[in-house]
């Protein structure tokens, strides 16, 4: 199995096919948009960069579909493949929805759904409601499900969180407090946390500060060092707040350029 606890520079698909099949808990992952790689130099639209897209509902996306071919072979019966995709109301597809829908050939069930409420959304100036909401879709090999936790709170899908500012110097991070919320709920201590799609590293920094394993693969040098440098610094104090959200008392992460130094 390759090593754990470390961003592997590569493409997901590559290194999924070298893990032993049954052996991830969870994976927490959110494929990236297409602006998420502008301004660094890769041309995602182009056919020669290994990115491949889909204009059928909506906003391009990577196609994950050949991602949760091979997952459903790597996760464990009783283990949970969580999706966040966020929606495109420019295109007036129901695009998440459509996308996971299309899981079902390959034998995921997808008995839950988390909302990620967004406190500090991008606000709408086109006369439109403004977009406050993502999707986490809970996936599965089974129909029904079982949280691992000895919790018998309940507990709300709906997770209420900041948008990510600038911390992770990646512009479609989601916030810690979210990758926190589902390696907390749907794993135990010690369990494999995958994330086909590390980006800055955020699902990696909170297996690290609840005591899960995690294995990620980013295809983007660049990403991975940014994680690299997130992990070795980041520290983070936990609270729960009194309405039983999940929240961030005060983070230590601090990731600078080299030049700023």
């Amino acid at each position: 199995m390759e090593q754990l606890n470390k961003i592997h520079n590569m493409d997901c698909i590559e290194g999924l096919s070298l893990l032993p099949d049954e052996s991830i808990d969870v994976v927490f992952t959110s494929p990236p948009y297409k602006n998420s790689y502008e301004g660094i130099g890769i041309n995602r639209n182009s056919k020669t960069a290994k990115f491949h897209y889909s204009n059928d509902v909506g906003e391009p996306l990577y196609i994950i579909e050949d991602v949760a071919q091979i997952l459903h072979k790597k996760v464990k019966t009783n283990g949970f493949f969580l999706l966040n995709l966020g929606f495109n109301k420019d295109s007036g597809a129901l695009r998440p929805f459509q996308i996971v829908d299309r899981f079902r050939k390959f034998g995921w069930f997808c008995p839950d759904i988390i909302i990620w409420h967004k406190k500090n959304p991008i606000p709408n100036t086109a006369y439109q409601l403004t977009n406050a909401y993502e999707f986490v879709f809970v996936l599965t090999k089974n129909p029904t499900y079982k949280l691992p936790i000895d919790n018998r709170a309940y507990i709300h899908n709906v997770v209420n969180t900041p948008v990510e500012k600038g911390e992770s110097e990646h512009n479609a991070a989601f916030h810690l407090d979210l990758a926190k919320f589902v390696v907390e709920k749907f794993s135990k201590e010690g369990d494999i946390i995958c994330d086909c799609f590390m980006g800055s590293g955020t699902t990696a920094l909170a297996c690290k500060n609840l005591n899960r394993k995690y294995i990620g693969y980013e295809i983007n040098p660049l990403y991975v060092e940014i994680a690299n440098k997130r992990l070795k610094q980041g520290t983070v104090s936990e609270f729960t707040s009194p309405n039983g959200d999940f929240a961030t008392q005060k983070s230590l992460i601090c990731v600078k350029e080299e030049n700023q130094k």
